[in-house]
């Protein structure tokens, strides 16, 4: 189960969102569409980032909102978050 928030900053994802302005991978995910795969990207691609942001409207501060940003975005309203897995048993 996946948590997130919203509110704090848009949350880069590791999903490509595609290249130059078009939405190449679309809703519903599809984890075998190919937006998961990070080897050989094109200079122009874009990621997904979601969650809103401080600054942004109430419609465009929710889970579902998502944008494309190029690796090279810098702004003040975009972070990520970092995960780690708990260690079970061992």
């Amino acid at each position: 189960m996946g948590y997130w928030t919203a509110g704090n900053v848009d949350e880069w994802t590791r999903s490509k969102w595609g290249t130059g302005w078009s939405y190449e991978f679309a809703l519903p995910y599809d984890a075998e569409d190919g937006r998961e795969n990070l080897a050989d990207l094109p200079d122009d691609m874009k990621f997904v980032v979601r969650g809103g942001s401080w600054d942004m409207t109430k419609v465009t501060a929710t889970v579902f909102a998502r944008e494309g940003l190029d690796l090279n975005s810098k702004n003040h309203r975009t972070g990520f978050r970092l995960v780690m897995q708990k260690n079970v048993g061992g």
